[in-house]
């Protein structure tokens, strides 16, 4: 079935007992968009969610966040693989730049936090502790290789300022 919405939002898929419920896609008006799975009105199990300016989360859902094993992918190139928890990047997770550096590690509530891998764009590993999103400490000296850029002074895009409900309602 098919249903629209005073805001010009469109939802196409399947309904159980007059609710969004099973396979389905659903556009907001401003052109975000999610494509998978409801579960009476909300985002629920598999889905993928494209915001208009580029971003996409291809992942798990539960009740309309983010949660589970996903990928959020920003327009520049930065990716995130790993585990969210409503919205946030929580677990164990890997953050790579587009330049092929990356962190490998675990996200506390949207932030890198323990112990950690910095790789370097030319693939040198280092470890190294994390606090609430800041590096604390390396843990080894650096390699001669090694990059004077550290994930010290690179960002890590947070998820949680973009959530699907930032869409608006999908009821």
């Amino acid at each position: 079935g098919s249903e629209w919405l005073a805001d010009r939002s469109e939802y196409r898929g399947q309904f159980a007992d007059g609710q969004k419920h099973g396979a389905g896609s659903f556009t907001w008006e401003g052109g975000a968009s999610y494509s998978g799975d409801f579960c009476e009105d909300a985002l629920q199990g598999e889905g993928v969610f494209s915001w208009a300016d580029g971003r996409c989360y291809r992942g798990q859902w539960v009740q309309s966040r983010m949660h589970g094993q996903g990928r959020f992918e920003w327009p520049d190139g930065k990716t995130f693989d790993g585990k969210y928890e409503g919205d946030k990047k929580h677990g164990r997770g890997i953050f790579t730049w587009p330049d092929g550096s990356k962190c490998v590690g675990v996200w506390l509530s949207g932030k890198q936090h323990g112990v950690g891998t910095h790789v370097s764009a030319k693939g040198v590993p280092r470890r190294g502790r994390w606090k609430h999103g800041a590096l604390e400490q390396w843990l080894e000296p650096p390699s001669a290789d090694e990059s004077s850029r550290t994930p010290g002074s690179r960002e890590f895009t947070s998820t949680s300022d973009f959530t699907a409900s930032d869409a608006g309602p999908v009821v």
